[in-house]
Order: C-alpha cells, then sequence, then structure tokens
C-alpha cells in the first residue's frame, strides 16, 4: 500500500469501530482510497524479530589395521601399535577439531563485537491558536564512529526514507486535523511517531525494529512494526531466507507456536492461510514477514490485523537459536551465554533468571504523581515483588531509587548465570541516572544507583555497552565509555579516558604549555599561542584534556584541582583566566 493510501485507511478507524463483527471481518472489509472501493484480504502487515544461534559440528577419523598373518606376538606387537597410531590420529584429529573450532568460535566472537549506535529523533507538526493540532517525531539512527562506510550509507538513506514519510503525512493530514479543530477545538491532537529499537549492532549484522505509531483522526490510534537488518561489511539489506538455514522449518516451528500458545478462537478464520501467504507470496498482497535478529534469538511479530482484529492486538513468536540451531546460518549465531532483552515500563519480559531452564517473568512499574513525576518502583519477577520504598534513603542517594519522569530498560543475563534488571530514568534538566536490581536470587533486590546512563544508546551486551556521565571539566559535557557488568553487578569500565561527542569550541586568552599529540602515537611539548580555539574531545576527568586545536592539531591539557577549592588549574593558573569563556551548565 502507498504512503498516501496507507494513510487515508488509517483515517477509516472510526468507521470500522462503529461495523458490526461481521461487518468487521477481513472477506467484507472495503477500504475507500481515492475514490475508488478496494476489496483487500491483508490491511495491515508488519513483524519484529531479533536473535540468533548456530552451532557448527566437526568430525575427526580413525584408522585400524591388523596383520593376519603374524604371529601372536606380532599380533599383540601390531595390536598395540595400531593402538597407539590410531589414538595418535584421533587425537590429531580432535585436536585438529579443537583448533578449527576455536578459530570459529574466535571468528564468532569478532563478529559479535558492538558497533556503537545512537538515536535521534526529528521533530515537527502543525500549530494554531498556539494549540498543537499535529505532532510527529521520527528515529534518526546513526553509526558513532566513522567506520563501515556502506553501512553509514544504507543508514542515510532509511534516515531521509523516514524525513520523506514524515512531511509526506503531515502534508496529507494537517488540512484534516485543522477541519477538525475548526469545528472541535478541544480535539485530540493528531500524531505521527517513529521510534527504533535496535536488536542486534555487531560486526555481523545491523538489526532494528522500526516502530511506527499516529493517531490521524479515527476512533483509536494505529501501530506498526517494521524490521530492517543489514550487513555491517557491505550494507545490504538482508532477507529472512538470508539468515536462516531452513526456511520452511521457521515457518512450521511459527505456526506451530501460534497454535499452541495463543487462542484459536481469536484469529480470523482463515488465518492460517494467510500465514502461509506471508511466508511464500512473493507478490506481497498479504504482506511479508517482519524481522529482526538478535544474539540470542529470533522473533517474528504479527501486528493489528495481520492474523487477527484490531481488539486482538499483535502476536509474537520467539525462536531461540539455542534451542533451535539447525534452523539458522551458524554466521549470524553468536556463541554466549550472555544476553541483553529490552523491558519497558508496565509490560513483561521473559527470561531464564536462575538457569534452571525455565523463563520467569520480569515486570517493573513506577509510582506516579499526578503530573508523571515517578515515585517507588516495583519489580516483579516470577511473582516474587520488591518495592524501593524499602530501601533506606540514605543508602539509596536520596531520590536513586525512584522512577523520575520515564523510565526504561534492560533485563542482563552474565555469562556466569547471574541476572540483573537495569532501569534509566528520565529526570529535571535531561539528566539521567540507573538504578540496578538482581533477579536471580529468588526475591529481586537493590543492588545501587548509578549517575550515568545510556541515553540514546543501547545496551546489546553485558559485557559490552556504553554509557555516559555528566563531566564538569573546562566546561560541563558528556563523556562517554564502554562498560560491563562487574561482579557486583553495576557497570564497571577498563577505559582510562571518556570521549566527548559534542563540545564547544574554547579561546585561549593567553599562551598554554600543551602536549601536542602527533599522529603517528609520538609527543611533543610545545606553547600554543593566545587566541586559540581548543575543542574538547577526550578526558580522564581528573588530570587531563584533550583537544582539537583549529590549526588541525590534537594536544593535551594539563589540569589539576583548582587551588580555590572549585574548578581546575592550568600550570598554576585558574581555568577562568585562560579561556574567554567556558560552557559550565548549573
Amino acid at each position: 500500500m502507498k504512503l498516501k493510501e496507507k494513510y487515508r485507511f488509517l483515517r477509516l478507524n472510526f468507521w470500522y469501530n462503529k461495523c458490526t463483527e461481521k461487518e468487521r471481518s477481513r472477506s467484507c472489509f472495503y477500504l475507500v482510497m481515492g475514490g475508488e472501493i478496494s476489496m483487500r484480504k491483508r490491511l495491515v502487515s508488519t513483524a519484529l524479530i531479533c536473535g540468533i544461534l548456530s552451532v557448527s559440528m566437526l568430525n575427526g577419523c580413525g584408522k585400524k589395521a591388523a596383520d593376519a598373518t603374524a604371529g601372536t606376538a606380532a599380533i599383540q606387537e601390531n595390536s598395540s601399535a595400531e593402538e597407539t597410531t590410531t589414538q595418535a590420529k584421533e587425537s590429531s584429529a580432535e585436536e585438529t577439531k579443537a583448533e578449527e573450532e576455536g578459530q570459529e568460535n574466535q571468528e564468532n566472537q569478532d563478529s559479535a563485537a558492538i558497533v556503537p549506535v545512537t538515536v535521534d529523533y526529528s521533530y515537527d507538526g502543525d500549530w494554531k491558536d498556539q494549540k498543537t493540532l499535529f505532532s510527529s517525531k521520527v528515529a534518526q539512527i546513526k553509526l558513532m564512529d566513522d567506520s563501515h562506510e556502506k553501512l553509514q550509507d544504507a543508514l542515510k538513506a532509511l534516515n531521509q526514507s523516514a524525513l520523506d514519510d514524515q512531511k509526506s503525512v503531515i502534508d496529507e493530514n494537517k488540512e484534516y486535523a485543522e477541519q477538525e479543530y475548526a469545528s472541535n477545538p478541544d480535539m485530540v491532537e493528531y500524531t505521527f511517531d517513529r521510534d527504533i529499537l535496535v536488536a542486534r549492532s555487531d560486526e555481523t549484522v545491523l538489526s532494528m525494529a522500526v516502530m511506527e505509531g499516529s493517531y490521524l483522526g479515527g476512533a483509536h490510534p494505529f501501530g506498526m512494526t517494521t524490521g530492517r537488518t543489514y550487513d555491517t561489511q557491505t550494507g545490504k539489506e538482508l532477507s529472512l531466507k538470508d539468515v536462516v538455514s531452513d526456511y520452511d522449518g521457521i515457518y512450521e516451528y511459527v505456526k506451530k507456536q501460534l497454535e499452541e500458545n495463543y487462542d484459536q478462537s481469536m484469529f480470523f478464520e482463515d488465518y492460517q492461510d494467510t500465514l502461509q501467504k506471508m511466508f511464500y507470496d512473493e507478490s506481497g498482497d498479504y504482506g511479508t514477514v517482519q524481522w529482526t535478529i538478535s544474539q540470542t534469538e529470533l522473533s517474528i511479530y504479527f501486528n493489528q490485523y495481520d492474523l487477527a482484529p484490531y481488539v486482538a492486538g499483535s502476536q509474537q513468536v520467539d525462536i531461540s537459536f539455542k534451542e533451535q540451531p539447525q534452523l539458522f546460518q551458524s554466521k549470524y549465531v553468536v556463541e554466549k551465554e550472555s544476553y541483553s532483552k529490552v523491558i519497558r515500563e508496565n509490560s513483561s519480559c521473559f527470561a531464564d533468571v536462575n538457569g534452571d531452564g525455565k523463563e520467569e517473568e520480569i515486570s517493573y512499574s513506577v509510582a506516579r504523581d499526578e503530573y508523571g513525576f515517578g515515585g517507588a518502583i516495583t519489580v516483579t519477577c516470577d511473582g516474587q515483588t520488591f518495592d524501593t520504598a524499602e530501601v533506606d534513603k540514605d543508602a539509596s542517594d536520596a531520590y536513586g531509587a525512584y522512577g523520575a519522569y520515564s523510565s526504561e530498560g534492560y533485563v542482563l543475563h552474565t555469562s556466569d548465570g547471574r541476572t540483573y534488571l537495569y532501569l534509566q530514568h528520565l529526570d529535571d534538566n535531561d539528566y539521567r541516572y540507573v538504578n540496578v536490581f538482581r533477579l536471580d536470587q529468588g526475591r529481586p533486590s537493590y543492588v545501587g544507583y548509578e549517575g550515568m546512563a545510556w541515553y540514546n544508546t543501547q545496551i546489546l551486551d553485558p559485557d559490552s555497552f556504553m554509557l555516559y556521565t555528566r563531566l564538569d571539566v573546562l566546561g560541563t559535557y558528556y563523556g562517554m565509555k564502554r562498560y560491563h557488568v562487574d561482579e557486583a553487578g553495576l557497570p564497571a569500565s577498563d577505559d582510562e579516558a571518556y570521549v566527548i561527542n559534542e563540545s564547544s569550541m574554547l579561546r585561549s586568552t593567553r599562551d598554554l604549555a600543551v602536549t601536542i599529540l602527533e599522529k603517528n602515537g609520538s609527543e611533543t611539548e610545545a606553547t600554543v599561542p593566545s587566541g586559540t580555539g581548543y575543542t574538547i574531545f577526550r578526558t580522564d576527568g581528573a588530570s587531563y584534556a584533550d583537544a582539537h586545536l583549529n590549526d588541525g592539531r590534537d594536544c593535551r591539557i594539563q589540569i589539576k584541582e583548582g587551588s580555590r577549592g572549585w574548578g581546575w588549574d592550568i600550570d598554576g593558573v585558574s581555568e577562568e583566566e585562560c579561556f574567554e569563556w567556558l560552557p559550565y551548565a548549573g
């Protein structure tokens, strides 16, 4: 369905909800598009998938021989020699096998190295009489470094397409919003939002769920999810057939899971026929299977109208690589015990938190006041509940165990079997912090609070993820380090310095003695004249700050705690006397 037609359809929600159940069946559901009446058996198609795992097997061999004409002694000698030879060959084969498997495992581990991405947003809308008639927020995904040029090009195209869709939807519908406002000043504002949830981002694939939600004047909003997965090295968008080894097996597994895990009465009568066509009908009349892939599983989502009426909501099938390795290409399998799963406020997530082979239900909620500000956090795992109201305020830094304005989280499972809940909260002035809870010891427990957060990045691997920290070094910046879950469950980093992605240029007011950081790794001492521009890009937060100079060179500025008890000194001179202006916040 073309974009223009799709959003004309959405305006028919009001009509749809006034129909009888019989009239709402897909076989007699008519869409009015551009003056034409078109009968469609498929309405909307979308799906989400995350994850992968597969196991490769190698075989050894041995040799058997005997000298039938030899005497008993000779037979014994030959038998012993043969046994030795056979054992040697088997040992050699096993060593070769282990070496090959080790190489393959190493390749899998290397291919699973995290490629950091960030998600920003483009905002637009329509306003009249100081009232918002139409609001729109569209995600823009970007790599956090300059590598993977082909993938960057693919993401630029994806981002531009999102911006084009945003403009088209607003242009197509703002007139309707204005007409509704003229007749009803208390109207509910129209919305068009598109978000991105990254399922996997490593040296093999970048996979994401593109989640779209809109309200365009009908009786209810509309939502859909599409999957986009790219080869990290080539930038090519991958199909489901590219990542699985048994496409028919995937279809049969999904079909079986839908039959076993959902009430069959909620589906359309011919949903199995629709399912088959979604997998195999190349015309696309019934939609296609949408998917994403993570490092642990393949998850397929069926959204509103795919297989069931709107009231039935969406359906999901997860396929574990560990449990169904024969279904997946080994290239896309990550042989790791650790994993990460997204969890949202007031929603559930399922994971085997204690290694007993059974998945437990995990959820959390935040007590919010009439203004949406969060209070105590309630965490539930396998029916056991913990409330942060029980936490001593002094021990939790007073407010560190409370939920602020919005919350989001991850369930993190480490390779040694521990499971934690990481929650990020948005507070005043765009400040974010993280709570950590342990889940695998029976009743959930509070681990602690950290004044850092992942902001618009993701935690895809408990062994490697990016967190930002507020820094006050020659200005206020957000510095980033790579972290892992430590033995206590808290984020820990082996990085010495923070990387700063955005900072203002500082203009010096005196000559400064610095260390020039040469591109070949060497260092030279130099005096940089007054009036030079410095852009901070790295700091350890305690003894130095690295900066790009406006003449193209990089340098290191040595700093010490200010002699006045605050701020920093450079060569015994306060930072305020060294620069025209320092961008401190607060």
